[in-house]
C-alpha cells in the first residue's frame, strides 16, 4: 500500500528532527503582522498531469488571543486553472474556549468549492485536554458538501496527540473519514506533525463530484530561524481508490513585520 511506502522515509526524517539540538531562539513577536509565501507540487500516477499550488497569506495574531487571515491561493489540477480568496478569523471567549470562523470564494469553481463558511469551537476541558467541534458546507456547481469535525487532542510535554473523526454528507449519502496526528515541539514555536488518514472524500474535477476512498500520510512542520523568519515544510503521499496515488512536497517562507 502506498502508506506502508512512504512510512519509512517520513518516519526516519521525523526521527533525524527530533534528534537535533533545540537551540535558543527568540520567540516571535506578539502581536504579530506576519506575510507568508508557500508552493506545492504533487505528482499523480496513471499519467494524470502533476498539481501546483501557490499560497499568499497575511495574518495578524495576538498570542492565543486572537488571530484573522486572508490568503489567495493559485491551484493548477487536471490541466484547470482556479483561484481561491479566503478569510478566517478566530478568538479566544474566555481562559478555555476558543472560536473560529471562515469563508472562502473561487471565481472558476471548477476545482475549488464556488463559496464556503465555517466554524469551528475549541474546549479546554482539563489540563493539557482539549476537544474540537465543527462544521463546513462547501457549495460546487454539481452540489454541496457538509462536513463536521469533531477532535480530541492531548498535550503532554514536549508532544501531543489528536485523534479526529469527519463526517461527510454530499452525493446523497453520508460517509466519514479518520485521522491520528502526532506532534513534537522541539522550540518554542517549531512544530514537526505525523498525520495518517483513511476513509472517504470528495473528489471535485470540472462539474463532476466524486465520492472516493482515501488513504494519507504526512509529515508537516515548521521551523523558526529567529523572531522574524520562519520556514513551513509537508510530505505527504495520498492513495485515492483505484484511479492514481499522489505524492507531494509543500514549501514555505513566512516573515512577521
Amino acid at each position: 500500500m502506498p502508506i506502508k511506502n512512504i512510512l519509512p522515509p517520513l518516519l526516519l526524517l521525523c526521527a533525524s528532527y527530533i534528534s537535533i539540538p533545540v537551540q535558543a531562539q527568540q520567540a516571535p513577536v506578539d502581536p504579530a503582522i506576519s506575510v507568508e509565501f508557500s508552493r506545492e507540487h504533487q505528482s499523480l500516477s496513471n499519467g494524470y498531469p502533476a498539481w501546483n499550488e501557490h499560497t499568499l497569506r497575511l495574518a495578524r495574531s495576538r498570542k492565543q488571543e486572537m488571530h484573522s487571515e486572508v490568503s489567495w491561493t493559485s491551484a493548477r489540477r487536471f490541466g484547470l486553472q482556479n483561484e481561491q480568496y479566503a478569510a478566517q478569523y478566530g478568538q479566544a471567549l474566555d481562559q478555555q474556549l476558543y472560536a473560529t470562523v471562515g469563508a472562502s470564494y473561487s471565481p472558476e469553481h471548477e476545482l475549488l468549492p464556488q463559496h464556503s463558511v465555517e466554524g469551528m469551537l475549541q474546549y479546554q476541558f482539563a489540563p493539557g485536554w482539549l476537544i474540537h467541534g465543527g462544521w463546513k458546507s462547501m457549495h460546487y456547481d454539481a452540489g454541496s458538501v457538509g462536513q463536521g469535525t469533531l477532535i480530541l487532542e492531548q498535550y503532554v510535554a514536549a508532544f501531543s496527540w489528536a485523534l479526529a473523526w469527519r463526517p461527510t454528507w454530499a452525493l446523497g449519502t453520508r460517509t466519514y473519514s479518520r485521522e491520528l496526528r502526532l506532534s513534537y515541539y522541539p522550540g518554542d514555536q517549531d512544530s514537526a506533525t505525523l498525520s495518517l488518514s483513511s476513509g472517504q472524500a470528495i473528489l471535485a474535477a470540472g462539474s463532476t463530484l466524486l465520492l472516493v476512498d482515501v488513504q494519507s500520510a504526512a509529515l508537516i512542520g515548521r521551523h523558526w530561524f529567529n523572531s522574524r523568519w520562519s520556514a513551513s515544510y509537508g510530505l505527504n503521499s495520498t492513495h485515492v481508490s483505484n484511479l492514481y496515488t499522489r505524492t507531494g512536497i509543500r514549501a514555505g517562507v513566512q516573515y512577521v513585520f
